[in-house]
């Protein structure tokens, strides 16, 4: 009987040190919690245009964007009322509602009801504003009661 010796296994690729698991990595940052759930709730109530909307207006929509020059930067309590808005509401049917940056920058939402009629709810910092095309309707509500809001507008 022949015994055959096969070499041992060599690493032909060595992983750098700061590539390694548990490495420090300064330049990575890792998403909290809070918005991981946020992103989740982007798409499953936006879609992924929604989405990339609100990620460019976060992102590249500094002070003097738009034709004029004059569109503010988004709202950062324009933002938090308009995720409290999102949570209340209730899954899109028909479509995705479409999603605007205001020359004020607050964020705008709009859809049509199930009759073609309009439907746009504008997250200001202190408040927000709300229309309803079909029962020309027109108001202002306080953020604290953005889940009795969303209750009551026509879903989209």
């Amino acid at each position: 009987m022949t015994a055959t010796h096969f070499p041992s296994f060599q690493a032909r690729y060595t992983t750098t040190p700061e590539l390694r698991p548990g490495a420090d990595l300064p330049n990575v940052q890792t998403a909290s919690l809070n918005e991981v759930r946020r992103e989740d709730l982007l798409l499953q109530k936006l879609g992924v245009s929604g989405w990339g909307r609100l990620h460019h207006f976060r992102h590249f929509y500094a002070q003097g964007w738009g034709e004029r020059g004059q569109g503010r930067p988004l709202s950062p309590r324009s933002l938090e009322a308009f995720f409290r808005f999102l949570e209340a509401m209730p899954c899109p049917q028909r479509q995705f509602p479409k999603l605007f940056l205001t020359d004020n920058g607050h964020l705008e939402l709009c859809w049509q009801d199930a009759q073609g009629g309009a439907v746009q709810v504008e997250f200001m910092p202190s408040q927000t504003e709300y229309y309803i095309e079909a029962s020309e309707t027109e108001a202002v509500v306080p953020h604290h009661a953005l889940a009795e809001l969303a209750a009551f507008l026509p879903s989209p």
